[in-house]
């Protein structure tokens, strides 16, 4: 989540998001898009 936080603040927020099958990584984005009304797609691919 401090990650992806930061990523976002520097670089604004994206429309959708690649990542591999990490439970955290879904949990981060799904918390984000809770807490800040933001729909970030999130995407699995072959990272």
């Amino acid at each position: 989540m401090r990650f992806l936080r930061r990523a976002i603040g520097q670089n604004g927020a994206p429309k959708k998001i690649t990542i591999n099958k990490s439970g955290a990584n879904t949990a981060a984005i799904e918390s984000y898009n809770a807490e800040h009304e933001a729909d970030i797609e999130i995407r699995e691919g072959n990272i």
